[in-house]
């Protein structure tokens, strides 16, 4: 098993004067979590697809996040909220209890509500696994948090699965998923307050 580590911490530096996080919210945003997939697809030896600005779709200009709602600060204009990809020819699957479900890249209904960066995937989940059109690619296991929801779509376009896993509310053995799955690369990506206090690191394991 090769291990590998990243600092997102440099890769997102380098674009330190773009929208990379939102004003309102902890999460970074979409083209945020695009240079995160880009620094990981680097570490993996996979060839990252260009951030393509003419499939950029806004879909709410005004969203206000977790930060607005406990800082107090209250003079602050909304986020908007951008997508990159279109989630055509993607399968998703959510397992909210243990029981598949049909789920979706983008859950619009959130839209209307005040959690609206829960319109990716629908928000948290223990297990959600995404198929693609690529079968031939790999199949890519992701230890997440919620900092995931958003690079989930770039991973869409190298890899034939996705399985999102929440160890959070998912108490299965990792490594018994990974072997029942035939998984053949497995990320952990976790936000600061999630997985580290000291800095923000993407591990890749690849068999």
């Amino acid at each position: 098993v090769q291990t590998h580590t990243i600092d997102l911490y440099a890769a997102l530096g380098a674009h330190q004067d773009e929208d990379i996080y939102y004003r309102t919210d902890h999460h970074w945003t979409s083209l945020g979590a695009y240079y995160g997939y880009e620094a990981l697809m680097g570490a993996m030896g996979l060839e990252a697809a260009p951030l393509d600005e003419s499939q950029k779709v806004t879909v709410s200009e005004d969203f206000y996040g977790t930060l607005y709602s406990t800082s107090g600060v209250r003079w602050l204009p909304p986020d908007h909220i951008d997508r990159y990809i279109s989630g055509e020819g993607v399968t998703v699957t959510a397992y909210p209890d243990g029981t598949p479900q049909p789920g979706s890249l983008y859950v619009d209904s959130f839209l209307s509500e005040k959690d609206k960066y829960s319109s990716f995937l629908g928000g948290n989940k223990p297990l959600c696994v995404i198929e693609t059109e690529h079968t031939g690619a790999p199949k890519v296991l992701v230890i997440r948090d919620s900092y995931t929801d958003s690079l989930a779509p770039f991973l869409t376009q190298n890899f034939s699965e996705i399985h999102l896993f929440d160890p959070r509310m998912n108490l299965t053995s990792v490594k018994d998923y990974v072997e029942q799955n035939e998984i053949d690369s497995v990320v952990v990506l976790y936000s600061i307050s999630n997985f580290t206090a000291t800095g923000s690191n993407l591990f890749v394991l690849s068999r």
